[in-house]
């Protein structure tokens, strides 16, 4: 008889809303597509995680992370298991656990450290410094980037690092229903969080040159992420006289996500760091072009399917928007992302079993 094994999942930092980013759509899908036969999952919640969350075959237990009591609870509730996937790069539960494997996404506070608090600095320092004091540790990093940045900065022990590209779409599944948001003019497409390296007020900048050099055209700007942190963005739009041109739509489903992507123009990224970027694998699933910041990850991840430009000059921004604006470059694009389509493997299925021989 085949032997059963447990498997320890820990979504603990999993948030409610987008406050995750692309990480929750990525872990949530890989959950909902792990073999479930000869496997016990139990799943880890923060107590503080409100919204409904339902994975046939997983067993989720919600646990208040602050309770003194939480060791015990711990020790009462749960025996040894065969496996701890930290799909967030961060677990407290590891010595519960044969075999360990973690998510890296990004070392962003190495290249941008103005971006966080001190405390945030030091959380994530902590992080992954402890990599090297975990035994029988896999990690899996989202980009060969990611992987530089890991051993260039941290001591990781004997852990085995493999990289794993995020090549996957949450939206081209047929049954995710498409919901008409009746915009009716030409738009560029920008979904991400007001975080500060997604540069959003740099890109309202170079698309006000571009609606000033182009008066005569129709265009408009679509933002969708948490608006949070947005009203600087908003006060900006408002001082350029623009907010009619900017629609910022805050967190929307799955299925206005797909409309938007179905029905703009071109993806818009301005990111001034990613360690990979799902947008731009998902615009290429529907067969859009793209213009985004020259990041090394971006030509890894689109070659000459995507027309890039300097993520802090205002002025590039608004030449490429300009130049995609050009039906014959848009043409040119668009047969670079057919081709790249055919290259990429949507597989979602096969994705998840991926992730499975890693780490099991």
């Amino acid at each position: 008889m085949k032997k059963i094994n447990k498997v320890l999942i820990d979504l603990s930092p999993l948030l409610n809303g987008s406050s995750n980013g692309g990480a929750k759509p990525f872990i949530l899908k890989i959950l909902s597509l792990l073999n479930k036969k000869n496997y016990i999952y139990h799943v880890i919640l923060n107590d503080d995680y409100k919204e409904r969350l339902h994975i046939e075959g997983l067993e989720f237990l919600k646990i208040r992370l602050s309770e003194v009591s939480l060791k015990f609870k711990i020790l009462r509730f749960f025996d040894k298991y065969d496996y701890l996937f930290a799909p967030f790069g961060e677990s407290r539960f590891h010595k519960f656990a044969k075999k360990k494997t973690y998510i890296c996404y990004d070392f962003q506070h190495k290249h941008f450290p103005n971006f966080f608090t001190q405390n945030e600095l030091t959380l994530r320092e902590n992080r992954f410094m402890y990599y090297s004091k975990i035994t029988n540790l896999t990690i899996i990093c989202i980009s060969e980037e990611t992987k530089k940045d890991l051993i260039k900065y941290y001591d990781i022990g004997n852990s085995k690092v493999v990289v794993k590209p995020l090549y996957f779409s949450r939206l081209r599944e047929n049954k995710i229903k498409v919901n008409n948001l009746n915009i009716d003019k030409k738009f560029f497409f920008y979904p991400a969080n007001f975080w500060p390296h997604k540069n959003h007020e740099i890109l309202i900048i170079a698309f006000n040159n571009f609606l000033k050099k182009n008066i005569n055209n129709d265009y408009v700007l679509v933002l969708t992420g948490d608006n949070l942190k947005s009203s600087s963005v908003q006060l900006l739009c408002k001082k350029l006289k623009i907010e009619d041109k900017v629609l910022m739509l805050g967190f929307v489903s799955n299925e206005k996500i797909k409309w938007l992507y179905e029905n703009c123009y071109c993806l818009i990224f301005p990111s001034l760091f990613e360690g990979f970027g799902i947008p731009l694998v998902e615009a290429v699933s529907f067969g859009k072009p793209v213009v985004c910041s020259d990041l090394e990850i971006h030509k890894r991840i689109l070659g000459s399917a995507a027309i890039y430009f300097n993520p802090k000059v205002p002025d590039d921004i608004f030449s490429k928007i300009t130049l995609i604006s050009l039906r014959n470059i848009y043409e040119e694009k668009l047969k670079h992302v057919m081709k790249l389509q055919e290259d990429f493997k949507f597989n979602f299925k096969k994705f998840a079993d991926d992730y499975e021989k890693i780490f099991f």
